[in-house]
């Protein structure tokens, strides 16, 4: 994961993210922390997600940002509010932005080939639970969840 002031990668400990996407209208970020996953776990959980979603609900689908937050907190993932002083200053968070972050998994890079189908076996089962329920009697085509 990128950190919003440098890019090396931190260790797995007690990490804050903001979640973000490129073509959000407004602020739709999330902010939240997840302990013991390192942010290379964090991002790839998350892309998996998306990549769940398009695949078992429709190709179109977009997840919002507190979708994949919401996923997330079954590994240990908790939702931070803006006012938490260590929050406000951007060296604390790290940015996971979802459109950049799926698309460079898709073009130059083979981590949906080599990588999906283990997460698919490791997440899937939860991942599905998950995005059923979030999509229960919606229409989907191009719908963000």
């Amino acid at each position: 994961m990128t950190n919003l002031s440098e890019n090396s990668p931190r260790e797995s400990g007690s990490n804050h993210f903001i979640l973000k996407h490129h073509y959000d209208i407004g602020d739709r970020s999330v902010l939240f922390s997840l302990d013991g996953l390192t942010e290379h776990e964090v991002k790839d959980l998350a892309v998996y997600l998306q990549f769940k979603a398009e695949n078992l609900l429709d190709v179109t689908i977009s997840l919002d940002n507190i979708t994949i937050v919401q996923f997330l907190e079954h590994y240990g993932a908790v939702i931070k509010s803006r006012d938490q002083s260590n929050l406000n200053d951007p060296s604390n968070l790290t940015l996971i932005e979802m459109y950049y972050e799926r698309e460079s998994r898709i073009c130059g890079n083979n981590w949906y080939a080599e990588h999906y189908s283990e997460f698919d076996a490791k997440y899937g089962v939860q991942a599905t639970e998950f995005l059923k329920s979030k999509s229960d009697g919606k229409k989907l085509d191009g719908a963000l969840i």
